[in-house]
């Protein structure tokens, strides 16, 4: 195998990096022709206007461009009277690893599952999970007033996924009586 067919990680000590960031892809699949999906929004920085910038980038760099100072005053306003949501959510999400500590390889925060059940799934749906794990998706759709259908080949995985749903419907019903 050549030196083009091998994949090298950084050595993370000549990086001075704790760690080694890892990316994970999420893809959306429909099938029908109408589905469901809602658009996530993320906030706005909070606007300095007397220190705005606008980059028109490369693409218009020779174009006679002029951004109304106006215009961008007019949306901001709009932003603060809650007449818009916030920008629509990037592509790359920074979000911390989890901190469970169990058997599993790779259990994953709420936060990474919280917007795409928002995104993908209406009130009161039912979310499929093939490859359940630790139930974290579980627990986020029973946060969000979802259903499930979790499913798991590992027996060790079915029963942690189990405890974590029952220890939070317990939470759940203890509060709901306060």
């Amino acid at each position: 195998m050549g030196k083009e067919g091998r994949r090298f990680l950084p050595n993370l000590k000549k990086l001075g990096s704790p760690r080694l960031n890892l990316d994970e892809e999420i893809f959306f699949f429909v099938k029908q022709e109408h589905y469901y999906f809602q658009t996530q929004y993320e906030p706005f920085a909070t606007p300095n206007l007397g220190d705005l910038k606008v980059s028109i980038g490369d693409k218009y760099k020779d174009e006679n461009v002029k951004v109304e100072h106006k215009s961008i005053q007019k949306f901001y306003n709009k932003v603060k009277d809650g007449e818009v949501e916030g920008r629509i959510m990037r592509s790359v999400w920074k979000i911390a690893v989890s901190n469970q500590d169990c058997f599993h390889k790779a259990p994953y925060p709420e936060q990474l599952i919280v917007p795409i059940l928002n995104a993908v799934c209406p009130p009161n749906g039912i979310v499929l999970d093939p490859f359940m794990g630790t139930g974290t998706t579980a627990i986020v759709a029973l946060k969000q007033d979802k259903h499930f259908i979790g499913i798991d080949l590992d027996n060790r995985a079915i029963e942690y996924a189990q405890n974590r749903i029952n220890s939070y419907l317990e939470q759940t019903t203890i509060f709901s009586h306060i």
